[in-house]
């Protein structure tokens, strides 16, 4: 059944935005079980063929945007770079103090103070990643109580003289958590990137950002590019 519905997609019978038909009809459309259904919707979703709305179903994917986590050039530009419509939707601040995963991330101590900036970025009208920007409160005084900038490395450097250097990024193949998977629109058994890069200024970490893609969204580029 993977193979006759790749093939459907291939060959444009089923062409990217299509609604693909539910576990049961498929079943009963080639005389297969429910789980064979299921099983073959799973594997297109793995391999970016098709991808999952929560409550709405299975949908053939669209064409995949370049990105290339290694370079100083924002997301938000390389996507307009490739002449992408984008929106940067703002979710709102929180202050927190470090532990777990943020207190190894920076190298801290439990409950230095940190200030996380969440927003999800929609591309060609579809919500493709969700975003952290987790920054050390106090690298940048004052930073908490003035208003959101996006990109965040831009606003550091322009108004704060902060221009820190990225050391790391990292990915890893997941499940997109609660959190994320909410604001994208999806079930948290979707299949997801999770990149996170780490930048230091004089020899700490001052800036982790951490973001959820969705799988079937993104083509990643690794290249060491100028700014």
């Amino acid at each position: 059944l993977r193979d006759v519905l790749m093939e459907e997609i291939r060959s444009g019978l089923r062409v990217p935005g299509d609604r693909l038909p539910s576990e049961r009809t498929l079943a009963e459309e080639h005389a297969v079980a429910r789980m064979t259904a299921r099983k073959a919707l799973s594997i297109l979703e793995s391999e970016g063929a098709i991808y999952r709305s929560d409550r709405r179903g299975y949908f053939v994917s669209k064409l995949r945007v370049l990105y290339n986590p290694l370079s100083e050039i924002n997301l938000m530009r390389q996507m307009r770079n490739q002449g992408l419509l984008t929106k940067n939707i703002y979710l709102g601040r929180q202050i927190l103090e470090a532990k777990g995963w943020y207190a190894d991330r920076f190298e801290v101590p439990v409950g230095t103070p940190l200030v996380l900036e969440r927003s999800v970025v929609q591309i060609e009208g579809r919500r493709l990643v969700y975003g952290e920007d987790c920054l050390l409160m106090e690298a940048a005084p004052g930073y908490a109580e003035q208003p959101y900038v996006s990109p965040m490395t831009q606003n550091l450097h322009k108004n704060y003289g902060l221009k820190a250097r990225q050391i790391s990024a990292s990915m890893r193949v997941t499940n997109i958590p609660f959190v994320p998977s909410k604001h994208l629109g999806v079930s948290t058994d979707t299949m997801g990137i999770s990149l996170t890069h780490i930048r230091k200024l004089e020899g700490r970490v001052i800036l982790v950002d951490r973001s959820f893609w969705l799988s079937d969204s993104v083509e990643l580029v690794l290249e060491n590019t100028p700014e």
